[in-house]
């Protein structure tokens, strides 16, 4: 085997710590100084094949993107975004206990990466506690990613995937030492958790159509009903990440809150004052900085929101969070217009994944959220991501997706 070292160039990228010799690594953008996930060969002989099923799902939440893939003294080696603690991680964290609530939205954000991928005709069949981790930076550390995309291809249906979901909850709420184990006696174990159990109840008759997949997660909905994304970041016991720290930020008042968001947005406003002219690296990497210091506040601000509702309508006033976010978003995108291309497409899915995140953890307003990932995909589209066919895809899913929940607030 080649070896490799710390601080090693591949490409736009560099080495920082290798958690595997020579397979698997933390990184960062040379350029843009964000956290990488670097996977060689030797971790992982179908690599070819991950980096066409991770093209073939960008764009949804939770789910990496991939920023290069190619071949380095004769491996080939992939580059996604960076990744925190897997779920098998955290567990092992928390001696093996893990509550209803994490339990709750757990599975809810399983299920949401499996309509994904199966809305995309790919079946993974090979899913475990390893194959989902936590996101890298401070504000997505409440996000489920999927991280593996070794899939099987003898698997022909989507239900081995969903029963492989209800597995991995089962095994988070038993007390077997590790998932070998588990799996050895899988068919003895006992389901202590209620929701589960009417979760393979529904999945193990008859054919799944894609509303199913809301219909299962509601399902995991209610243990969750009362409680906050904080608590759940607390319950598992996530260490801390890139960024602010969302258990202190979760202390502040609303109020100081506000405060630290206006400061944070006058800072970028003073380093982006000078129009038309070209920015320098520092600036770029500082307005990256200062967009995951408000991304995260945000974050805190949103899943404190107590909406207007009438019926089953949310209303969203000019003045309220869903609608000042955005303004505050498209605002940091124009400060962007005089960085690099590569700075702007990182501002730009740093947003989109933001705003899938909350698709996940706010879901009231996803009539608004799809609406922004649909103008985001198609920001990403005029930056000429890749691959742009996938992308165009994307779009239309969030454009039809954003129409059908307008004609249900109509209806």
């Amino acid at each position: 085997m080649e070896e490799y070292s710390a601080e090693e160039d591949f490409d736009a990228y560099r080495v920082s710590k290798w958690l595997s010799p020579g397979q698997i690594a933390h990184g960062y953008d040379k350029g843009t100084l964000e956290p990488v996930y670097i996977k060689t060969q030797e971790a992982s002989p179908l690599l070819e094949c991950e980096a066409s099923t991770l093209r073939a799902l960008s764009g949804g939440p939770g789910i990496p993107t991939l920023r290069w893939f190619g071949n380095v003294k004769g491996q080939e080696l992939i580059v996604m975004d960076g990744i925190g603690p897997s779920i098998e991680e955290l567990f092992e964290r928390r001696r093996h206990n893990v509550g209803p609530l994490s339990l709750a939205l757990l599975a809810d954000q399983m299920l949401s990466r499996l309509e994904w991928m199966h809305s995309r005709h790919i079946i993974h069949g090979n899913l475990s506690p390893a194959s989902f981790a936590i996101g890298n930076l401070s504000w997505q550390m409440p996000q489920l990613v999927l991280v593996d995309f070794a899939t099987k291809t003898s698997i022909s249906s989507s239900r081995e995937d969903l029963e492989a979901v209800g597995n991995i909850i089962l095994y988070l709420s038993s007390q077997f030492k590790t998932w070998v184990d588990f799996q050895a006696q899988a068919k003895t174990a006992e389901v202590s958790f209620e929701p589960l159990r009417y979760y393979f109840d529904r999945i193990s008759g008859g054919s799944l159509s894609p509303g199913d997949y809301g219909t299962l997660r509601q399902v995991f909905h209610r243990p969750c009903r009362f409680s906050s994304v904080t608590s759940f970041i607390s319950n598992l016991a996530v260490p801390r990440a890139n960024g602010p720290d969302l258990r202190c930020l979760a202390t502040a008042s609303t109020s100081d809150l506000f405060e630290i968001l206006g400061s944070k947005l006058s800072a970028v406003g003073g380093k982006a004052s000078i129009p038309m002219t070209p920015w320098k690296d520092d600036n770029c990497s500082y307005l990256l900085r200062c967009l995951n210091d408000i991304l995260a506040i945000y974050l805190i601000l949103l899943v404190r929101d107590k909406p207007s509702r009438i019926g089953k309508v949310y209303l969203v006033e000019a003045y309220h969070l869903p609608n000042r976010l955005w303004r505050d978003l498209r605002w940091y995108l124009s400060t962007a217009q005089n960085g690099p291309v590569t700075f702007r497409k990182a501002i730009v899915l740093n947003i989109y994944r933001f705003i899938g995140l909350m698709l996940d953890i706010v879901p009231i307003y996803n009539a608004y959220w799809t609406k922004y990932l649909a103008e985001l995909s198609s920001d990403l589209l005029g930056l000429d991501l890749m691959p742009r066919e996938v992308w165009h895809s994307v779009l239309s899913h969030w454009r039809m997706r954003n129409e059908a929940l307008d004609a249900a607030i109509l209806f």
